[in-house]
């Protein structure tokens, strides 16, 4: 229901905007030949109601659409109807896919939900307005009476009705419409208003107005349709006022102006009937003064200029040579497909679609035979696209069954740049999470072609990429060429890093079994003739666990990230391709909700790099997700620097010996933060300070950074860390309070130090 009403929401706002260039031009027209009689213009509104109604047209040389203005509206789809909006925009959830994550890029789609909502209800409003109206006047005529129009026969046939209490005579009625007269009109004034209201019946116009209130209803938004309304019904009543001239004769035009006048004053009886007195009665009076029975060849001038208006607003451009050359040498699959492409991968309607036509082409592979779910992550470029397998697998999906869908996907996907594949093996504690990416240059290499987004241009083109998948699948072998042609991450990978992750993510899941916690370990570690997992850390109810792999190959290499995501113990494997110092890992994990976003974080501490008066701890906090899967943002040394410098400054006093960190966030204090003395002897005069070659972090339900300010001496490479006895090293320990936030406006996690604190006394 969600998608049909989405639909047609697009549809109507795709015709509002081509009936908005065809009433803007009836408005020009009718302003160029106020000339010519009304009814030639009454009907140029036909061509207004065919564009409000109708989505489709003929295409003609003639037509007003063949400007290259509206080129961008053509229907890319090579049908009969233009579209200024591509029908698939939205934000909404396709049928049947289950969006995880899908963040909004401000494109116009993301307002569609509420617009829909608005535009139902003016219509609401519109309907219930008409019902009361007509209710209303109903209540007024119930005791109408009828009339003997036995002396005006010649002038009129049909229900005439006379009424005390009416202001203006009126016609009303959709089966059997009825002229309702005000009690005690004059002889001619009746004989004049039966003639216009008799005349608004012969021409139908009882069902006119009421259908184009109804298109008002619809296009309530729209101010030009406004416009059309009013001006649409000021054309009806002056070409019925000119009708009845042209009974009368010329002479009656005075007899006729005073008639009008006569009921311009009355209240009306609501807009729907077909009042004798509405519509702008002071020009109408001053058009019936003026009016003379026109010339024939102004009739026939009209004649061919309202036909040649028709023809240049109510037809469609003519498609291109190449659009109108189609073969249909393609499957009904390779159409369905076609249509089915996407422009916006942020679209999850259409990614819906997309993927019900990849299914239904290929009815064996994992977007048909799987229950999958979807996540879209289109905070930055390259955008991807998620599919997450919920079974749970005893072994490895067939490759090409995930491969084809993938390439279709980034083929028929505009701005889609790598497609993703999420299953867990396994179940429980020996489930292992595997990953298969691809990117469109993976694709395109895979397929043995230059570009893979060119195979969305036609279906044919789409039926050439099908032929090219079959082919790869008949040939066999997929699987094994799979680290040559489009391993998961060699889009993004050096070729070491690629074939060590390749290893990596295949550790079989009895390693993690045998995993030793870290300090058991540690007896343990020159051991090179064995792959060794690692329990580096570990949360207090065990839903997160840190392994840390070792071995022969390549030594203290690679972190996992265990994701414990439902309490009966499913979990979820994270590889990062990390090194780790094994013998200061000193490794800590906490999971809390730092960003205060009603979704825990995971902060995870161990050390980096060491060596003679250097320690530097690295802090990752990782972002979660309901799919097991986890995003790292790490604290690196430029954020920590960039932040030490907005808020810690350093002078050096070379008279005093002194080195000075100043807090910036105090300004108004006149002592010294920290003052560091040196001397000469310790290697010439201090140049600057280091902050980052000591640094620990502690991590719990608040984060903090710890640093050691060190000395940079004109004659000694390294800062120097400690200068005379042990008291005056730990009066110069500085601790920063951490604040961790995630933004999707700034596409990233990010920290920010805040005031210093001077730790005395040590840790």
């Amino acid at each position: 229901m969600e998608y049909w009403l989405d639909s047609l929401f697009i549809q109507i706002w795709n015709m509002s905007i081509t009936a908005g260039y065809c009433i803007a031009a009836v408005l020009i027209i009718r302003l160029l030949l106020w000339r010519i009689p009304r009814k030639y213009l009454y009907v140029l509104w036909l061509v207004v109601a065919f564009r409000l109604i109708c989505p489709v047209s003929v295409s003609t040389v003639f037509s007003l659409f063949n400007l290259e203005h509206f080129s961008e509206g053509r229907s890319a789809d090579n049908v009969e109807y233009i579209q200024y909006i591509p029908e698939h925009t939205g934000n909404m959830e396709g049928e049947g896919i289950r969006t995880e994550r899908q963040p909004s890029d401000g494109r116009p789609s993301a307002m569609l939900p509420a617009a829909k909502y608005v535009w139902i209800f003016g219509i609401l409003v519109f309907m219930v307005y008409y019902t009361v109206s007509m209710r209303h006047l109903k209540r007024k005529v119930r005791m109408a009476v009828r009339a003997d129009i036995s002396a005006w026969e010649d002038v009129c046939r049909g229900g005439v009705f006379e009424c005390d209490g009416l202001a203006s005579p009126f016609a009303m009625g959709i089966l059997c419409p009825r002229i309702y007269l005000p009690c005690g009109l004059k002889e001619e004034e009746r004989r004049l208003i039966l003639l216009h209201e008799q005349y608004h019946i012969r021409r139908k116009d009882y069902l006119v107005k009421p259908f184009s209130f109804f298109l008002l209803a619809v296009y309530w938004f729209h101010p030009l349709v406004w416009a059309a309304w009013f001006c649409m019904c000021k054309d009806m009543e002056m070409s019925c006022d000119e009708r009845v001239l042209e009974l009368l004769g010329e002479g009656h035009g005075k007899e006729y102006g005073l008639t009008l006048l006569a009921f311009a004053s009355g209240s009306r009886e609501g807009r729907m009937p077909l009042g004798f007195g509405e519509n702008d009665v002071k020009s109408r009076i001053q058009h019936v003064l003026k009016f003379k029975r026109p010339a024939v060849y102004v009739a026939v001038l009209s004649v061919i200029v309202i036909g040649a208006a028709l023809a240049l607003l109510g037809t469609n451009e003519v498609k291109d040579e190449t659009k109108e050359e189609a073969v249909e040498n393609y499957s009904e699959a390779a159409q369905k497909l076609y249509e089915a492409r996407n422009s916006y991968v942020g679209d999850a309607s259409a990614n819906g679609r997309l993927i019900s036509a990849i299914a239904e082409a290929m009815p064996d592979s994992c977007a048909a035979s799987m229950e999958v779910k979807t996540e879209l992550w289109t905070l930055t470029e390259p955008y991807e696209f998620h599919f997450v397998i919920e079974d749970e697998l005893e072994k490895e999906p067939d490759f090409y069954s995930m491969a084809a869908p993938a390439v279709l996907m980034l083929a028929l996907t505009d701005n889609l740049g790598v497609v993703q594949w999420e299953y867990t093996i396994g179940s429980g504690k020996a489930s292992v999470l595997e990953v298969r990416k691809w990117s469109a240059d993976d694709a395109a290499r895979w397929c043995g072609v230059n570009e893979i987004k060119e195979y969305s241009g036609s279906p044919e083109k789409v039926q050439e990429l099908l032929d090219i998948l079959k082919e790869r699948q008949s040939h066999g072998g997929v699987e094994e060429s799979m680290e040559e042609e489009i391993s998961g991450q060699s889009a993004e990978l050096p070729p070491d890093e690629e074939l060590f992750m390749n290893w990596y993510s295949r550790l079989p899941a009895d390693i993690y079994k045998q995993a030793v916690p870290y300090e058991e370990w540690m007896g343990h570690y020159d051991d090179k003739e064995k792959d060794y997992m690692v329990i580096l850390a570990q949360t207090e109810d065990n839903v997160v666990t840190v392994y840390g792999c070792t071995g022969e190959q390549y030594g203290a290499r690679g972190i996992t990230v265990d994701y414990r995501i439902t309490p009966d113990g499913d979990s979820s494997h994270n590889y990062f391709d990390w090194g780790w110092n094994p013998m200061h890992a000193d490794p800590e994990v906490f999971m809390y909700d730092y960003d205060r976003d009603g979704r825990d974080e995971i902060a995870f501490r161990m050390a980096g790099m060491t060596g003679t008066g250097v320690y530097v701890d690295q802090l990752i906090i990782f972002e979660t997700y309901s799919t097991g899967t986890v995003v790292p943002y790490e604290f690196t040394p430029y954020m920590q620097q960039e932040g030490i410098d907005e808020l810690l400054d350093v002078t050096i006093d070379r008279e005093n010996r002194l080195v000075q960190i100043i807090d910036k966030s105090t300004p108004e204090s006149s002592v010294p933060f920290v003052s560091i003395p040196y001397e000469e002897s310790y290697g010439g005069e201090a140049l600057d300070v280091e902050f980052l070659g000591q640094v620990r972090f502690r991590i719990g339900e608040k984060l903090f950074m710890e640093t050691e300010p060190g000395v940079v001496m004109e004659d000694y490479a390294a800062p120097l860390y400690a200068f005379g006895d042990e008291d005056v090293w730990n009066e110069r320990l500085i601790t920063f309070r951490i604040v961790y936030d995630y933004s999707g406006s700034l596409e990233s996690g990010y920290f920010t130090l805040l005031e210093p604190v001077l730790q005395k006394g040590g840790r």
